[in-house]
Formats: structure tokens, C-alpha cells, sequence
């Protein structure tokens, strides 16, 4: 998830409209990702992949013997300091985006005057997050999240149809290989596994679909209650980080 969160930092970047840093990146990371299923497949079997809470470091446990496991446990702790970077550095700044439209609390869209970062948004995040850890395990947590994460996929490239079709004259500095066969191909695998959580999970899906739906009339409200024509932007509204 981390991966995923630091790649909308790419405003921050000195040539944030050349994409081949973020190429490389992304290419390297799926690889990575490849690589690795391929060999839990070839290590473990199905059933015991099913079985394990930690795929990592069992397979690494079953080659490499216990140091190996160790070794893989260790190296995947330290990687989660990467991924809260990237929830910091992006999370907060949905929040902080709101308040500046006037569409949340006032108080989250507020810069630093020192550090120049969306302050109480991040600290309102992290309260939150700790709010949930103490809530339930992990477990429960992703899968509560898990349908809401996919069904944002899914809007993300259904939009990129859409927007290729209704604004073609768009710049468009990244080309998608195999348009429009790939998105299709991902729309399909994404709606097939929304469906199979509502069937093999239904409370934590309709849970996370309704959370959202709530959503929905709250923006309204917000936007009823703000004045017309206005909103809390600065002129300089993105702190330094933000990856909207």
C-alpha cells in the first residue's frame, strides 16, 4: 500500500509531467510483485498459502530455514515504515483538499506557518488510525477496506474511458499500453472480485459500501452550507507533499 500512496507524490517532483521516473518505478514495483507470488507458488501450495498469515516469511522459512523466515519477517516490519510515509504524506491531504473547498471542518484545510504540511489534518489522521488499531485486528480492518479500495479502482478507470472519449484532446503524456483492452480486462477482473466479496463476505462489504453511500448526502449538505462562488483556497492551497 505504501507503493502505492508514494506515487501520488509525484507533484513534488521537479518534472512531475515526465513520466519516465514514474515508469521505471511502477515497472520495477510490479516485477517485484510478480516475482515474488511466483515463487510463494512454487515454494508453498495452494492450501498453505490459504492457510498462512505470513506467506513472506513462511516461504523464506521453508527454503532458507528458520533465519531465513526471520530475515524476511524483519525486512517486511522495516518496509512498513515506507508505506506509513506514503499514507502521511497522501492521506491527510484528502481531508485538507476538503477544507479548502469548503466542503469540511475549515480547521483541516489550515497550512503550518513553519512547516508548511496540512498539521492538524495529519494529526487528526493519526488519531484516527490509532482509533482503529486499538478497534479490532488487522484482519477485520482490511477486510472493511478492501471492497472500498477496489471499488475506487474500478471508478478510476472507468473514468479514464470516459475521459478519453468525452475530452480526447487532452494532454496526455502517458500512453496506456493495450487501450482499450487492458482497462476493460481490469474493469472485469475488479467487478468479478467486488461480487465475490458480497457473496463470500457480505458484512464487512456492505458494511464498507454503505459507509460510503453515507457519503453522499453529507457532501451535499456541506456544499448547501457553504456560500456560493466561494471557497478557503490560498493562493498557494498545496503544502509541500501533497499529492492531489
Amino acid at each position: 500500500m505504501g507503493a502505492d500512496e508514494l506515487r501520488r507524490g509525484r507533484d513534488q517532483e521537479s518534472a512531475p509531467q515526465h513520466p519516465v521516473r514514474a515508469r521505471i518505478w511502477h515497472r520495477g514495483r510490479d516485477c517485484g510483485y510478480l516475482l515474488a507470488n511466483l515463487a510463494y507458488l512454487r515454494v508453498l501450495s495452494i492450501p498453505e498459502i490459504a492457510a498462512s498469515t505470513h506467506v513472506g516469511a513462511d516461504a523464506a522459512e521453508r527454503v532458507l530455514g528458520p533465519v531465513g523466515g526471520t530475515l524476511v519477517s524483519t525486512i517486511i516490519l522495516l518496509s512498513i515504515i515506507g508505506s506509513l510515509n506514503g499514507a502521511i504524506l497522501t492521506c491527510p491531504r484528502v481531508y485538507f483538499a476538503q477544507a479548502q473547498d469548503g466542503l469540511f471542518f475549515r480547521r483541516f484545510g489550515e497550512v503550518h506557518p513553519r512547516y508548511k504540511t496540512p498539521a492538524f489534518a495529519i494529526l487528526a489522521q493519526g488519531v484516527w488510525a490509532a482509533v482503529l488499531i486499538v478497534s479490532g485486528s488487522y484482519e477485520t480492518l482490511i477486510d472493511y477496506a478492501m471492497f472500498a479500495i477496489w471499488l475506487s479502482y474500478v471508478f478510476m478507470i472507468a473514468g479514464v474511458l470516459v475521459l478519453r472519449r468525452t475530452q480526447p484532446d487532452l494532454p496526455r503524456p502517458y500512453k496506456m499500453w493495450g487501450y482499450p483492452v487492458t482497462p476493460l480486462l481490469f474493469l472485469g477482473v475488479a467487478l468479478w472480485f467486488l461480487g465475490n466479496m458480497l457473496v463470500t463476505r457480505p458484512t464487512p462489504s456492505l458494511a464498507a459500501l454503505g459507509l460510503i453511500a453515507a457519503g453522499v448526502p453529507v457532501y451535499f449538505v456541506w456544499r448547501r452550507a457553504r456560500p456560493s462562488g466561494t471557497n478557503n483556497r490560498s493562493p498557494n492551497p498545496r503544502p509541500y507533499g501533497t499529492g492531489l
